[in-house]
């Protein structure tokens, strides 16, 4: 009987993680933009600059199922680079300066007003055109109460003097035998300060 139950919950978790390898859409064709300018290695320092934290035009959409009241739509520059700060608001006026260090490493900067705020390098690769930044994936499986999936993928470029941001997002859970999920696909422009 044991053993029945234990090789039933083997096959429905590497069947789950089947389906979620698969089933997560790329970057590609995601940018409505014409005027892109592809990043390369020769041309990688057009990304330098300073970006407003929020958001100017948001193409696609997030969504949650069951239905939750979070709004994936409207997320702050710094949240979708991967970077999290607990002692200010996000939605506030703050800019975002990025900085070549090398083809595969950006430093980030968030400024409130003049006021630096934080620093971090995140680190990616340019292909296709874009700078891919590591994408965030991890898994959390304890069989059978709960398992957790999550996969997001970020790209950068530029268009008209505003910095684009395609945004993947791929997460599911089950706690026992209820479940959720979390998935879209996002392209988001952030305008230059000046």
């Amino acid at each position: 009987m044991k053993r029945t139950i234990l090789s039933t919950c083997k096959f429905h978790f590497y069947l789950i993680m089947c389906l979620l390898l698969v089933s997560c859409k790329s970057l590609t064709n995601l940018s409505p933009s014409s005027d892109i300018t592809y990043i390369t290695k020769d041309n990688f320092a057009i990304l330098s600059g300073k970006y407003s934290n929020r958001q100017d035009t948001c193409f696609g959409t997030i969504e949650h199922s069951p239905n939750r009241p979070n709004n994936e739509n409207n997320i702050p520059l710094i949240s979708r680079l991967f970077m999290f700060h607990e002692d200010f608001d996000y939605l506030g006026q703050q800019s975002i300066s990025l900085e070549v260090i090398s083809p595969r490493s950006l430093a980030v900067s968030m400024y409130q007003n003049d006021t630096l705020l934080m620093t971090k390098t995140i680190r990616g690769n340019i292909r296709n055109g874009y700078f891919n930044v590591h994408r965030k994936v991890f898994l959390i499986p304890i069989v059978p109460l709960f398992i957790w999936f999550h996969n997001e993928k970020v790209r950068l470029s530029i268009a008209n003097n505003q910095l684009i941001l395609d945004h993947n997002l791929n997460s599911c859970g089950l706690f026992f035998i209820v479940g959720g999920e979390t998935k879209g696909r996002q392209t988001v422009l952030f305008n230059k300060c000046n």
